[in-house]
C-alpha cells in the first residue's frame, strides 16, 4: 500500500495560490518581450577559432568558451534573484557557426515572419553575419561534414521525403551533468581534482616515455611498434610529446577559468547596479547576489539560494559552449534538499521565501531557446529544450525518495505553467498518495506536466541490462524520455 507522507497536499490552497508579485512580473516580461537574433555568440566564436587554428580541438573549444564569457554582453533583469544568461536578453536566438551557417543564411530574411518560432533581426546583424562571419565558416562546419558523409542512398531517400535527418540545426547535449559534484566541490575543488589527475598522468607518462625510449635503445624497435602505452604526439605549440589526456586536462582548466570569470562578471555587475540603485530593498538584494556570485566563483554553495544560483550558472555555461538541447538537471529534489533543510532549520529562510527563489530559477529555464530551421520549428514549435527534472522515485536502498522539495517543485509548475523545465515524476509501489494527488492536480492545470515514469518497470529493466541496482534506483530523465544515470 502507498505510504502517507508528512508533507501533505493542501489542494484548496494550491488551487488558489499565485506566484509572488516579483515572480509574476518576471514571467510576464518573458512572455511579452520580443525575441531577437543574437550575433555575439557567432562573432566571438569566429574570433576564437581564427586565433586558435592548428591547435587541438579540445583546447580550441575551451579557449572559445573563455573568449565568449569575457566579451559577451551581460545584464541583470529587474527583480531577478537568480542571475545569468547566455545572451544579453532572454530568449535570444544564438548562432553557433561551428555547427552550421548555410541554412541560417538561407532563412535570415524570413526569421521575423515565418509561421513558428520567429526572431527579429536588424540590417546590421544580417550584414555582419553575411559579410564577416559566414564566409570564414564555409567549408569548416559540422553541417558540411555531415553532408559529405551521408551515403547516396540516404541522400536520395531524404530528397524523396521517405524520412528526414532530424535535429541537424543545433548541437545535441543529452547528458545528466554531475550537478552534485559541482555543488559540493565548487570551481576550486574541481580545479584541484583536475590538477591532481593531471599530475598523476604526467608522472605516469614521463615514466612510460622513458621506458619506451629505453626499449628502443635495447631492442632497436621503432616507437610506433610499441602499443603498450597511449599514443604520443607533438603539441601544436611545443616540441615536447603530449597525449590527448594532457590536452583534455589543460582544456578542463581553461573551462574552469572561464566559469570563474563568467560568475565574477555577474558579481561585479550586481555590485555596480546596487551602487546605482535608489531602492533600498533592491540594493540589499543585489548586494546579496553579488556576495553569492563572488563566493561561488571559487567555493561550494553554502545555502539554498547559492545552490540554486550555482545550478543555473552550470547550465548557462553548458549552453554558452554547446548551444545544445537536453542538458538536464536530473534529480533536483535530491541534491538540493540538504541546502533547503539546513536553511529552514536555522531559520535563515522561510518556506515561502524558498518557494519564490525556486520559481525564479524555474523561469530562468525558460530564458534559453533554440534557433531552429523552419522545418525543425514546425515539428518542435514552442522552444522545447529539454531541461528535464525528475522528482520522487527511490533512494539507493529502495526506500521512497519523495520529500518537501518534490512538492515545492510541483507547486512551482502549478504556479507558473511554463514549458520548462520539462518536469517528470518517478512513481513506484510506495509513492505517497499525496504526491500522486499533487502530480495529478498539476497535470490538470494544463501544461502537460509532469510526465510519469514507472520505477517498477524501469529499474528492473536497467538492472537486466547490467546497471547496478544502486545506479538503477538513481536514474533520471534526459531531455524528453531518455533514461540515464546522473554524472555517468
Amino acid at each position: 500500500m502507498p505510504l502517507e507522507t508528512t508533507y501533505g497536499f493542501p489542494q484548496a490552497e494550491w488551487a488558489t495560490t499565485r506566484p509572488t508579485a516579483r515572480v509574476a512580473a518576471i514571467k510576464q516580461r518573458l512572455l511579452d518581450e520580443p525575441r531577437y537574433l543574437d550575433v555575439e555568440r557567432a562573432r566571438y566564436t569566429t574570433e576564437a577559432y581564427r586565433a586558435t587554428e592548428g591547435q587541438p580541438m579540445a583546447l580550441r573549444r575551451a579557449q572559445m568558451l573563455l573568449h565568449l564569457v569575457r566579451h559577451q554582453s551581460i545584464t541583470i533583469q529587474p527583480g531577478e534573484l537568480i542571475v545569468g544568461n547566455r545572451s544579453l536578453l532572454p530568449r535570444m536566438g544564438i548562432i553557433a557557426p561551428e555547427g552550421a551557417v548555410e541554412w541560417i543564411d538561407k532563412e535570415l530574411d524570413i526569421l521575423p515572419t515565418r509561421p513558428q518560432d520567429r526572431f527579429n533581426t536588424t540590417p546590421e546583424v544580417i550584414r555582419e553575419l553575411r559579410e564577416e562571419i559566414f564566409p570564414y565558416w564555409r567549408g569548416r562546419t559540422l553541417e558540411e561534414t555531415v553532408a559529405q558523409r551521408v551515403p547516396d542512398d540516404v541522400r536520395v531517400a531524404v530528397k524523396g521525403r521517405a524520412f528526414s535527418l532530424n535535429q541537424t540545426d543545433h548541437a545535441q547535449g543529452h547528458i545528466l551533468p554531475d550537478v552534485e559534484a559541482w555543488l559540493k566541490l565548487g570551481i576550486g575543488g574541481l580545479r584541484a581534482q583536475v590538477f591532481a589527475a593531471r599530475e598523476r598522468w604526467m608522472e605516469y607518462s614521463s615514466a612510460e616515455t622513458q621506458r619506451r625510449r629505453d626499449s628502443q635503445r635495447e631492442e632497436g624497435a621503432g616507437l610506433e611498434e610499441d602499443n603498450s602505452a597511449p599514443p604520443l604526439r607533438l603539441s601544436a605549440s611545443a616540441s615536447s610529446p603530449v597525449t590527448d589526456r594532457e590536452i583534455f586536462y589543460d582544456a578542463a582548466l581553461i573551462a574552469l577559468e572561464a566559469a570563474q570569470e563568467f560568475i565574477l562578471r555577474y558579481a561585479d555587475l550586481a555590485t555596480e547596479l546596487a551602487r546605482d540603485s535608489d531602492d533600498a530593498a533592491r540594493v540589499r538584494e543585489l548586494e546579496h547576489v553579488a556576495a553569492a556570485c563572488r563566493w561561488l566563483s571559487e567555493h561550494p554553495a553554502r545555502d539554498f539560494h547559492e545552490a540554486l544560483q550555482a545550478v543555473w550558472f552550470l547550465f548557462a555555461l553548458l549552453q554558452i559552449e554547446s548551444n545544445a538541447s537536453s542538458f538536464s538537471p536530473g534529480r533536483f529534489d535530491q541534491y538540493m534538499l540538504p541546502y533547503l533543510e539546513a536553511d529552514l532549520a536555522s531559520g535563515t529562510l522561510s518556506q515561502d521565501a524558498a518557494q519564490e527563489l525556486l520559481e525564479c530559477l524555474w523561469l530562468k529555464f525558460n530564458e534559453i531557446v533554440l534557433l531552429r530551421s523552419s522545418s525543425s520549428a514546425r515539428y518542435f514549435a514552442g522552444f522545447p529544450i529539454g531541461f528535464n527534472i525528475a522528482l520522487g522515485g527511490q533512494l539507493a536502498d529502495g526506500s521512497d525518495a519523495t520529500n518537501l522539495l518534490s512538492f515545492m517543485c510541483l507547486r512551482a509548475q502549478a504556479d507558473l505553467g511554463m514549458t520548462q523545465p520539462n518536469l517528470s515524476i518517478r512513481i513506484h509501489e510506495h509513492s505517497p498518495d499525496d504526491f500522486l494527488r499533487a502530480a495529478s492536480f498539476v497535470v490538470g492545470k494544463g501544461s502537460g506536466m509532469p510526465q510519469v515514469f514507472n520505477d517498477e518497470v524501469i529499474i528492473p529493466g536497467q538492472v537486466a541490462r547490467g546497471v547496478t541496482p544502486e545506479d538503477a534506483r538513481n536514474y533520471a530523465v534526459v531531455g524528453c524520455v531518455e533514461l540515464s544515470t546522473p554524472g555517468k
